[in-house]
């Protein structure tokens, strides 16, 4: 006899009830498995701390525009196990713009249907994760701390919200939906046990928002195990047909406001004439049209659109040179994190940056260089610059970026960070 849903439902919750085990609760609404190719953060982390003990389980969204396909059920919530973690999928509306009222939506639908899932079920957590953005969830999070006498609500910075929106999406500081947020921002930092970020120094920020002495650590993005090791495994790039016998520089990585690419197209443009340099560009995003439109024709520019996860390594071995940039805004001060980074020292490649000055991995590692942000006659000096360098320079650059990811930034490393201060 077949199950109903709601048995069906019943049965995976069962599964997901691990005896003996530190339970840890995430909520991220936008992250995933490797698979759905979004954001792998959760999903690499809480591997490891399955590792180290912990019975894992991530709270996303059905729909997300980070992700290549939408999760499809019936009913408002779906279990599954991958990779040793429970992932408990909130049904959510479609949205169409990232930056529109319908996201918003999303946002407010993931942390109200948050308090109608039936915990009663579940074995109690020891710890819950809120990962922002959004921040709402961080009230279910408080709410289920006195329901079930949470031992510590740990705040993941990602990125620093509303400032992120004042700064790159041109909300006025009065809007009524920034007011809301900012309030939002300093309850969760007020209420939290534990402050963590993915930002070198966000920290400084919540010190200026008024909020002192919190418990505060900077557990940084990083690179998976499973990463690395499928890194070794050469896709078939050659349906790319990249040019031969050139200098390449390659870019990975969304093509929207925050990534800052016309001033390296821009550059590509002062370099035609330079005959030995060829510029890559991998992604997608909401200005690639209107790049490939202006840019497309150039000789020295080749567009590819986005890549798997698994097959972004191979790509970047086939270049020389791997570039990466952020806006001139001050927000940027409390540091960057973006994956494509660590995707980067991975590849053992030298890494050029043009960025808001802030504590950098390049300069931190010694794996390239960091020139201003929004300057495309500094892009296009650096680029040729590197382009003469000895090979050797090159490599020893490449290999600095690599080592140091290595012995600093997997996520083993990351999780034992957490474990460490989770328990003391």
């Amino acid at each position: 006899m077949l199950e109903t849903p709601e048995e069906t439902f019943q049965n995976d919750i069962n599964k997901s009830n691990i005896k003996n085990s530190k339970n840890i609760w995430i909520f991220f609404q936008e992250g995933g498995p490797p698979e759905l190719n979004t954001l792998c953060r959760h999903h690499f982390l809480g591997k490891e701390l399955c590792e180290l003990g912990y019975n894992v389980t991530i709270f996303s969204g059905s729909f997300s525009h980070l992700a290549s396909e939408e999760k499809s059920f019936q009913g408002n919530f779906k279990i599954e196990r991958n990779d040793g973690i429970n992932n408990i999928w909130v049904k959510l509306p479609q949205y169409k713009n990232s930056g529109g009222i319908g996201r918003i939506i999303s946002w407010i639908t993931f942390m109200v249907k948050l308090f109608f899932f039936p915990y009663k079920r579940m074995s109690k957590p020891d710890y819950i994760l809120v990962s922002s953005m959004p921040i709402f969830p961080i009230v279910n999070a408080l709410w289920l701390k006195r329901k079930y006498k949470v031992k510590k609500i740990i705040l993941e910075i990602r990125d620093i919200w509303p400032l992120t929106l004042t700064m790159l999406g041109g909300y006025s500081n009065y809007n009524p939906f920034i007011i809301i947020l900012r309030q939002l921002e300093k309850f969760a930092y007020k209420n939290s046990d534990i402050i963590t970020s993915v930002l070198s120094d966000a920290d400084k920020h919540i010190e200026a928002s008024g909020i002192v002495n919190k418990q505060y650590h900077w557990i940084s993005n990083g690179m998976s195990r499973e990463v690395i090791k499928k890194s070794y495994e050469i896709s078939n790039v050659e349906k790319y047909n990249l040019p031969k016998d050139k200098f390449i520089v390659g870019y990975t990585g969304a093509l929207g406001l925050a990534n800052a690419m016309e001033y390296f197209l821009e550059a590509s443009k002062m370099l035609l004439k330079n005959s030995k340099i060829h510029f890559v560009i991998v992604g997608d995003g909401p200005f690639r049209d209107s790049y490939v439109e202006k840019f497309g024709s150039y000789s020295n520019i080749t567009f590819i659109p986005k890549v798997k996860k698994f097959e972004v390594s191979s790509l970047l071995s086939c270049f020389d040179l791997l570039y990466v940039a952020s806006r001139n805004y001050e927000i940027y001060k409390y540091g960057i994190s973006a994956n494509k980074i660590f995707d980067y020292m991975l590849a053992g490649k030298p890494i050029l940056m043009s960025s808001f000055k802030h504590k950098s991995y390049i300069e931190l590692a010694n794996c390239g260089r960091m020139i201003p942000a929004e300057n495309s006659n500094e892009i296009a000096k650096a680029i040729e610059e590197i382009s003469n360098m000895p090979k050797e320079e090159r490599a020893k650059m490449g290999e600095n970026g690599r080592q140091f990811l290595m012995e600093n930034l997997t996520y083993d490393i990351m999780a034992k960070k957490l474990d460490k201060i989770l328990v003391n």
